[in-house]
């Protein structure tokens, strides 16, 4: 299951579980506290085991997203710097 199929976003781009007004936030915050996912159902009986496995999956993709960010922002600023030091030994 891809977390698209189970995730959606408001006019304002929170993430929402579609079908419900349920953040996505709060359930990830409800599994930070140790919440199971029979526990998490038993608050919100709209929600199924998949709705909460597509939070954790967004979740995973979300951080995926920002170490590539990070790295790539390093591998520029690398690249600018050997850059830099190529066009002053040019310069020589």
């Amino acid at each position: 299951m891809k977390y698209e199929e189970k995730i959606t976003t408001t006019e304002h781009g929170t993430p929402i579980i579609k079908g419900t007004n349920i953040w996505v936030n709060t359930i990830l915050r409800l599994l930070e506290e140790g919440k199971t996912f029979d526990e998490i159902i038993k608050v919100h009986p709209e929600l199924s085991a998949s709705d909460i496995s597509a939070c954790l999956e967004y979740a995973v993709e979300l951080v995926i997203i920002s170490d590539f960010k990070s790295s790539t922002k390093k591998i520029n600023e690398g690249f600018k710097k050997r850059h830099a030091l190529a066009d002053r030994i040019r310069a020589l």
